[in-house]
């Protein structure tokens, strides 16, 4: 019985002190064996390379300059959330994932804006996607000429109701040399050879469908006319019938 006793108290006594020492290490000592295998870890892991996926527009300089890191940073060290919001400040970056790429790489993913319009406004020209937002200011850069023109005061802002329009009739939007936005309420657009079309406050598409049909029925382009007057729904007048309102 008292071997018994004896042999318990020492087991006892081991699993104690081994208990203290796991304790010590951890709470008392400064996480003496977690410091240790991150020290053995940073060893391992260092930064040697950052591979760039998704990166079309935005400059590969200004994103690795926003990451600021070198050669040999370890990397269990870096704070990737802090990484990801450096690259988001970064011109046509709209989204972007940090991820360590183990042993020795950085994966960063870029997701870009994707330009839809010039806005030309004040001088200057910006380029917007298709909500409105400023991606970049590219005045006196001859750059995206394929992109929706757009000109007036806080055409920016309702840019998006434009192409959606534009959207449903492709055909139309193929002939669009630009759009102004007369008073911040309504599109003024010029297709062709500087064709004027004034167009309702509101949505605008179906009256881009009565446009497409009355160009194809009356010939409007054909004739010479060089102004038509789609302001008042379901009605329109041209530079050639100023008195004459087409009435359906």
């Amino acid at each position: 019985m008292r071997k018994i006793r004896s042999y318990f108290y020492i087991s006892f006594s081991i699993i104690f002190l081994f208990f203290s020492l796991f304790v010590y290490l951890f709470y008392f000592n400064g996480s003496v064996l977690l410091e240790q295998y991150n020290e053995s870890a940073n060893k391992v892991f260092k930064l040697e390379s950052i591979k760039l996926i998704g990166r079309n527009r935005s400059s590969r300089g200004e994103i690795l300059s926003s990451i600021n890191l070198k050669v040999g940073d370890p990397l269990f060290n870096l704070n990737l959330n802090d990484i990801r919001q450096n690259v988001l400040s970064v011109p046509w970056v709209k989204d972007v994932s940090i991820n360590r790429n183990l042993p020795n790489s950085l994966l960063v993913v870029i997701e870009e804006y994707q330009p839809s319009a010039i806005w030309e406004f004040n001088k200057e020209q910006i380029v917007l996607d298709r909500d409105g937002y400023h991606i970049e200011n590219v005045t006196g850069q001859k750059v995206f000429e394929d992109l929706l023109l757009v000109k007036g005061k806080e055409a920016d802002s309702k840019i998006s109701e434009l192409i959606l329009a534009l959207d449903d009739h492709p055909d139309i939007a193929s002939r669009l040399q630009y759009a102004i936005l007369i008073a911040k309420r309504r599109w003024d657009i010029y297709i062709d050879d500087q064709v004027l079309v004034k167009l309702p406050t509101g949505d605008i598409s179906e009256s881009l469908f009565d446009l497409k049909r009355y160009l194809k029925e009356y010939k409007f382009i054909e004739y010479g006319h060089k102004k038509i007057d789609m302001k008042i729904r379901g009605k329109i007048a041209t530079d050639k019938s100023p008195r004459r309102l087409i009435n359906e």
